[in-house]
């Protein structure tokens, strides 16, 4: 599955990763070739509409961003219990989800593009595809972790499912704690 060369690996379970692991996976995805569709289906009207269409390579947009250390980036969770261990830890983790758009008729998915997805705080949950994705983090990273930009409101941190990266955390939503315990 996905373009030669980039094969995210199955395993889910979290791996702490190096800034230079980082780097060259932000490599490799930026060498990969613009929006090959490999695949589209029709379907019933859904809530995305009647069109899939999957893509290999990369959404041509994409492109490196100099955040320098400085930018506080926003991180969404599905789960409270994912949140919490991400405090307790220190890291984001990478999902299995790869980068899909949807519009009111399709959605589109980069089947090469996997990692760790972030937004800032202007984009909520659900105008960055989310849905009703309760939780977030808000975090800083290292100015070395190269974090590509693909669309208005929508960064990556390039790597495989379970890859972690580690975050400063300045905020969070959770019930129980406040943003100054990480001050």
């Amino acid at each position: 599955m996905g373009y030669k060369g980039w094969k995210p690996s199955q395993e889910i379970e979290g791996v702490p990763r190096t800034i230079g692991y980082f780097q060259e996976a932000a490599a490799r995805m930026l060498q990969l070739p613009p929006d090959l569709m490999v695949d589209v289906q029709e379907h019933g009207n859904d809530a995305y509409g009647s069109l899939s269409m999957k893509y290999e390579g990369k959404p041509s947009g994409i492109r490196l961003y100099p955040h320098e250390g400085v930018v506080v980036f926003r991180h969404y969770f599905r789960r409270e219990s994912t949140v919490r261990r991400s405090i307790e830890q220190g890291f984001v983790q990478a999902g299995r989800s790869a980068y899909a758009k949807a519009s009111r008729r399709s959605k589109a998915f980069w089947v090469d593009v996997r990692g760790i997805f972030l937004t800032v705080a202007d984009f909520t949950a659900d105008k960055v595809g989310v849905g009703e994705s309760a939780f977030y983090l808000d975090c800083i990273l290292d100015p070395a972790i190269p974090v590509l930009h693909i669309e208005d409101g929508v960064w990556i941190v390039p790597g495989a499912p379970g890859d972690q990266v580690p975050v400063t955390i300045v905020g969070h939503n959770l019930m129980g704690s406040t943003n100054a315990d990480f001050s």
